[in-house]
């Protein structure tokens, strides 16, 4: 949710945390129905692999997009590349 209140619009704040709450709600809900369904069509060990995929895709895709949208504070060492950068060194 802080995410989410951090890249809603001011002006439909409450709509886009709904629409925000719904999609978590979501895959809260149809997670464990996913890997219950292959599991019963595959080994265990295929669900447990199915969920570790599906969790290195998530966190791909929010590595990809949170520092778009929640930027990160600039750090030291980030300045003293980009000054060195600037002055030819």
């Amino acid at each position: 949710m802080t995410l989410g209140a951090d890249v809603a619009p001011p002006a439909t704040r409450a709509e886009f945390l709904a629409a925000w709450r719904l999609m978590h709600d979501s895959g809260m809900f149809l997670g464990p129905l996913a890997v219950g369904a292959v599991a019963a069509a595959a080994p265990l060990g295929y669900a447990a692999a199915t969920v570790g995929a599906v969790s290195g895709l998530g966190a791909a895709v929010m590595h990809r997009f949170i520092p778009r949208y929640s930027p990160w504070p600039r750090h030291a060492r980030a300045e003293s590349n980009e000054n060195a950068a600037q002055k030819g060194l």
